[in-house]
């Protein structure tokens, strides 16, 4: 009977450790996803913070494009903050958007046509990249493909 009781509170003491474990793993794990949203939405805060106070300076990222002859460029990644870039230059004089580029959207509501990365792209001045945190990959995936300039909305916004 001693015997028993001991192999009972044993399995018990194994399983309760287990399910410890396994309950601190998943809180660490929702954590880390909480911490990474968290770091993405300050920087994307932090982003349209500069772009808008650059625009009350009249620092505006249609000059930015002008003055690096860039008249004529490509966007990558047609979400949020595509979407604001596309606002952005729509009523410019001095860049025009050729086309965007993004793996899931088809269609977007400033009939822009969009290609898919692998898609055979039409030369232009430059692509911006508004997938700032896929930047470096979405650079490697074009660089064979293009023959200008792939730049991160980020770093244009920053080093204005």
């Amino acid at each position: 009977m001693r015997k028993r009781k001991r192999i009972l509170l044993t399995g018990g003491i194994t399983f309760a450790v287990v399910f410890v474990v396994f309950v601190f793993k998943e809180i660490c794990d929702s954590l880390s996803k909480v911490a990474e949203r968290s770091f993405r939405h300050g920087t994307y805060y932090k982003l349209f913070e500069k772009w808008f106070s650059l625009k009350e300076e009249e620092q505006t990222l249609e000059k930015f494009f002008a003055e690096n002859r860039m008249n004529n460029i490509a966007i990558y990644g047609m979400g949020m903050l595509g979407k604001h870039l596309v606002k952005d230059l729509k009523n410019s004089k001095l860049v025009s958007i050729s086309y965007g580029i993004d793996r899931a959207v088809e269609k977007n509501e400033d009939d822009i046509k969009i290609y898919k990365p692998e898609d055979c792209l039409p030369e232009v001045d430059a692509i911006v990249v508004t997938a700032i945190f896929d930047y470096d990959e979405v650079a490697d995936t074009l660089k064979d493909k293009v023959s200008c300039p792939i730049i991160s909305l980020e770093e244009i916004v920053r080093d204005i």
